[in-house]
């Protein structure tokens, strides 16, 4: 029996694309919870209490990259003075690829994270059994 992941942070500020990752996500029976954010800002604030709490702490974070107020650069940038779990695994959702983008992951050391929206239930079964400990 594989193991299942234990929860999944979606960042993203289109509700959309939130209600379709968090269904598709559930469909692949591979998670056990999925907590969602349509506001960067907020996530981080959500996510301060838990960020030193490995067990409550989401192992995978998808983050959308274009989103008002903070980007998903911004969110990554602040998110990790939070000092969360090494072993998170962290995803960047975008409908295109710059350039700027690919320096910029590559610059946090996070290249090859990119996801094309929209996902499908066997991309994510993909994903997930390719997390450490999950295969």
């Amino acid at each position: 029996m594989e193991k299942k992941i234990k929860k999944v942070c979606i960042i993203d500020d289109d509700q959309t694309q939130v209600y379709l990752l968090t269904k598709l996500t559930e469909l692949t029976g591979m998670v056990r919870d999925v907590v969602t954010f349509n506001d960067a800002r907020v996530a981080i604030r959500e996510m301060k209490p838990l960020a030193k709490n490995e067990e409550s702490f989401p192992e995978v974070f998808f983050i959308d990259l274009n989103m008002p107020f903070m980007n998903g650069w911004v969110f990554l940038k602040e998110f990790w003075k939070l000092e969360p779990p090494n072993s998170t695994c962290y995803y960047i959702l975008t409908s295109f690829i710059t350039d700027a983008d690919k320096k910029m992951a590559e610059d946090l050391g996070i290249e090859g994270c990119f996801l094309i929206k929209p996902m499908t239930v066997d991309g994510l079964k993909k994903i997930f059994s390719e997390i450490p400990g999950n295969g």
